[in-house]
């Protein structure tokens, strides 16, 4: 079931981090950082499970001013427990350059807004093709600097992720993203399409 929203609960915005500890860069890292202290009384939940992990995570929270006590640290989680923890955080921040894809969609489910990055490169496009199916393009970015001021703006929208908490798991159920009679006829329309044309070019020679 979808849980209470958290910040109404604990009257602070909850971040959290979900992806593969070896998707964790600098950059992402820095960027964390920065949202974190830009957002009074924020916390952060990352799932981090090697003790190396999480000293990496708190010097650069450390260098931005983010004091170690807005910080938790979770180990690998059984599913159960991961979606709880996602119920737990009222924005979950992706990864990048290669975003996420489940978590992302485990996230939606849950209730819980995803703040995102679209790159044109690899993996980089997963994240935001879910998040656009589902009508929520606007959380994603197309740089570094977007991401972060994305999430800000997120988290200083309390009554709206109060909003989200109980409507987002209908929105993505009624989404393009899970109409799957659609997703499998254009899956269908391109198998089509894809046998037509060598036929047609052999026809015509």
């Amino acid at each position: 079931p979808v849980a209470p929203s958290p910040v109404k609960t604990n009257g602070h915005v909850t971040f959290g981090w979900f992806c593969a500890p070896a998707k964790l860069n600098g950059t992402a890292l820095r960027s964390y950082a920065a949202i974190v202290s830009a957002v009074p009384d924020s916390r952060i939940v990352f799932v981090a499970p090697s003790r190396d992990l999480q000293k990496q995570i708190s010097a650069a929270f450390s260098h931005a001013g983010v004091k170690r006590n807005r910080i938790t640290f979770l180990p690998r989680l059984a599913p159960e427990a991961y979606f709880r923890a996602l119920s737990s955080v009222d924005i979950n921040l992706d990864c990048f350059p290669m975003v996420g894809g489940t978590a992302v969609c485990d996230s939606l489910w849950m209730g819980t807004p995803v703040a995102s990055m679209f790159l044109p490169r690899g993996f980089g496009g997963a994240s935001s093709s879910v998040l656009n199916a589902v009508g929520l393009g606007e959380w994603v970015a197309n740089d570094v600097q977007s991401f972060i001021d994305n999430a800000i703006r997120l988290a200083n929208a309390s009554e709206q992720l109060i909003a989200l908490r109980q409507t987002l798991r209908d929105t993505m159920q009624n989404s393009a993203l899970m109409n799957t009679a659609a997703l499998c006829a254009a899956l269908e329309q391109c198998y089509m399409q894809s046998l037509m044309t060598p036929i047609a070019q052999w026809s015509a020679n």
